[in-house]
């Protein structure tokens, strides 16, 4: 399901939306882990990491009706930049 997440440039792989900082530096500023199209649905399932405190730039963070379990890792409180999380 996650098929577009190889490489290192995350900004090309599905569910994620990034913005570009000059000719060649983007950062990630959304991760739509949703995972809902029109032709199928996805689902995870387990415990958020807390190497997602490393997109510093994030502002959009969805997990949406994902089979989350336990709390948001203490690591979270660095993202100051978020705006939006959909859970």
């Amino acid at each position: 399901m996650l098929s577009t997440w190889t490489g290192d440039n995350p900004c090309r792989w599905r569910y994620v939306a990034c913005d570009r900082l000059d000719g060649e530096n983007q950062r990630v500023v959304e991760l739509d882990m949703n995972f809902r199209d029109e032709r199928q649905e996805f689902s995870l399932s387990g415990v958020m990491v807390p190497e997602f405190s490393k997109l510093r730039y994030l502002s959009v963070f969805r997990i949406g009706a994902l089979n989350i379990s336990g709390s948001l890792p203490r690591e979270y409180s660095v993202l100051d930049g978020l705006q939006q999380f959909w859970v």
